[in-house]
């Protein structure tokens, strides 16, 4: 898997072969990380893109045939989020709109003195860098995904006022007794199966997590199923770096089993103490 600081893989496109291979040896000069590969035409260049491992596409405009703006079309046919870099001597507003419409990710005009080699070196690294950072953040939230989803506890995110669900997975179903989409509807809507006499203490407990202090509380819940759940809560708030709460973030984890144990331990304790 790449990542951040392995090689990079461009390829330039261009029907000029002197601008080819002057391209490629400024680049690879420029920055060592660079590996060019080149292609004569569009066509030539979507099919490599469609056989190669590429990780950037730096195109000419002005081609036969076909412009490099047809070349983007396909290229986002094939990856929607490829770095695609339109590097021509030539520029216009009506280029650069069909360019910009088409889905490029970056436009240089090419300066007729100098080399800006180091310039279109530092933006394809730039471009590859965050995709491959977005690609790896995406891969963390899934599979954070996938494991909250086999977790029996019931995990969840609110925001700050608890006014919108922002993440809970599925074991809500199985402790609380709705569907997650209920809650997802009506945030408050797990108050609902409450217990009566914990209801006052959940919400005091939820209002100063929202001010700032994290809470633990265990309750009583009166599940569909007709049967009554003791569960246990953690909320902890998360704020920006002014201090003002964003977000609740915590865990409820269904302690029935335990609140038994304890129930039936300190009944056993009372026939005890009245025969001692």
């Amino acid at each position: 898997m790449q990542s951040v600081g392995d090689t990079i893989t461009v390829l330039y496109v261009n029907d000029d072969p002197d601008l080819l291979e002057l391209l490629v040896r400024g680049l690879e000069r420029e920055n060592e990380r660079l590996t060019v590969r080149t292609a004569l035409s569009a066509d030539e260049g979507i099919e490599a893109v469609r056989n190669g491992d590429v990780d950037c596409v730096l195109s000419d405009y002005h081609m036969p045939e076909r412009t490099g703006v047809a070349l983007l079309r396909d290229v986002r046919a094939v990856d929607a989020s490829l770095p695609f870099i339109m590097f021509t001597e030539t520029g216009s507003e009506v280029a650069a709109s069909e360019a910009i419409s088409a889905g490029v990710t970056d436009y240089i005009i090419q300066e007729p003195i100098g080399s800006q080699h180091a310039l279109v070196a530092r933006k394809v690294v730039s471009h590859v860098e965050r995709r491959r950072m977005e690609r790896s953040a995406a891969r963390a939230d899934e599979r954070l995904h996938e494991l909250a989803q086999t977790s029996n506890d019931v995990l969840w995110t609110f925001s700050a006022d608890w006014g919108e669900l922002l993440f809970v997975n599925a074991a809500y179903e199985d402790v609380f007794g709705q569907s997650p989409e209920t809650i997802r509807t009506d945030p408050s809507a797990f108050l609902d199966v409450v217990h009566d006499d914990d209801r006052d203490r959940v919400t005091l407990a939820m209002e100063r997590a929202s001010a700032g202090t994290a809470q633990q509380v265990e309750f009583r819940v009166d599940h569909a199923s007709g049967m009554q759940l003791w569960v246990e809560s953690h909320c902890k708030p998360v704020t920006d770096d002014d201090g003002t709460v964003q977000r609740v973030v915590g865990f409820t984890r269904d302690i029935t089993e335990r609140k038994t144990r304890e129930r039936d331990l300190a009944r056993k304790n009372e026939t005890l103490d009245q025969f001692t």
